[in-house]
């Protein structure tokens, strides 16, 4: 029978380092995340006899990408030189190879320069298209085609830059972005090109509308990874488990990356599908569903929108019926919660529910 996955990027709380102090030039996410989780009466009982799987933590100074894009790559048998966010470029139709570039705002402080969460741009289409077009000569000249397939996700398409080493902007948001710029043999390339587009913006007339609106300027590019080219089909290499036969997900990250695999993408509405729609995804193999409820609270450390999304979580789970072991048509459930730097797996294989005596506790796993 198929297995059914529940993923949870930012739910977990990171664990402290050994010495007590912690990795990084800048407070891990964990670090600000709440202390205590509400009260979750479905989730508690549908884990009372739950197994971790799984718990395992990034301890590099600076990551080179969130826990659950290393968890998709070893799911999914991503190469290392594809970002798993530049995947969204197959769910956009755009042909590889290609780099997914963010346009962002760099806060610019006494002796840093910090980014911004791109959602506080609130960029309209029509911004983002006006913005392209005034640096689109210049990202040619670079040897590259521009995309916008939506007004914060942008594309360089072609095959320059091939010596570069980028990170996802959500590792960098609220952080001095100095340790996550991309690194490599053309780190100078696009530097100057950085400088370039920046240099376009800077009077640009859209630029001074928006500050003369209190709104944030558009003062960079972030480049977030690239996506080579690929086979025929466009497939990724072959995993050693199956890939889902059916994604719900609103990351067109993850929908691109399911494509690749040749999976069904369903569009997430809410917190997640209805027990009927996953049931029926059963069909096509193992399912995967994205919760995205905990990101960008996790971002901000917005601690109360943080413990609403588990709440909301916890509600929707017990639509899944999770606590008599999930929807039907379904082997095993598991569910996948990551931090900044962790990855927790854990099963809920109902052959494990026999053994009464376990008592699971979630508080203390997620939240160390």
């Amino acid at each position: 029978m198929p297995d059914l996955i529940v993923l949870c990027a930012g739910a977990a709380r990171d664990r402290p380092l050994p010495d007590g102090g912690r990795a990084g030039p800048a407070p891990a996410l964990g670090e600000r995340s709440p202390a205590s989780l509400p009260a979750l009466p479905h989730l508690a009982r549908a884990l009372r006899r739950a197994v971790v799987r799984a718990d395992d933590a990034d301890d590099a100074a600076v990551p080179t990408e969130l826990p659950h894009e290393r968890w998709l790559r070893d799911r999914c048998a991503v190469p290392p030189a594809d970002s798993i966010a530049a995947f969204a470029a197959l769910r956009f139709g755009v042909r590889p190879p290609a780099w997914r570039v963010t346009p962002v705002h760099v806060q610019v402080g006494h002796d840093r320069l910090v980014l911004a969460d791109p959602a506080v741009l609130a960029l309209e289409p029509d911004e983002a298209a006006i913005l392209a077009e005034a640096i689109r000569p210049l990202v040619a000249e670079a040897g590259f085609g521009l995309v916008v397939a939506a007004p914060l996700v942008w594309f360089f398409v072609g095959d320059g830059l091939r010596a570069l080493r980028a990170r996802n902007w959500a590792l960098a948001c609220g952080r001095n972005i100095d340790a996550y710029l991309p690194e490599g043999e053309d780190a100078r390339r696009w530097r100057r090109l950085l400088t370039e587009v920046q240099t376009t913006w800077f009077e640009h007339a859209v630029n001074r509308a928006r500050e003369a609106a209190g709104r944030p300027a558009v003062n960079a590019l972030w480049l977030d990874g690239r996506l080579g080219a690929r086979g025929p089909a466009g497939a990724a290499e072959p995993a050693a488990k199956p890939w889902p036969g059916a994604v719900f997900t609103r990351d067109p990250a993850l929908a691109g990356l399911a494509l690749a695999g040749g999976a069904e993408v369903i569009v997430t509405e809410g917190i997640g599908p209805a027990a009927a729609a996953v049931s029926a995804a059963a069909s096509r193999g193992d399912v995967l569903i994205d919760v995205d409820a905990w990101r960008a609270p996790a971002r901000a450390g917005d601690a109360p929108a943080w413990r609403a999304a588990w709440s909301d979580v916890d509600a929707w789970l017990a639509t899944l019926g999770l606590e008599r072991g999930g929807p039907g048509g379904f082997g095993r459930v598991g569910l996948v919660f990551t931090g900044e730097r962790r990855c927790v797996e854990i099963d809920l294989d109902a052959g494990r529910r026999w053994r009464f005596w376990r008592r699971f506790d979630a508080q203390a796993t997620l939240l160390p």
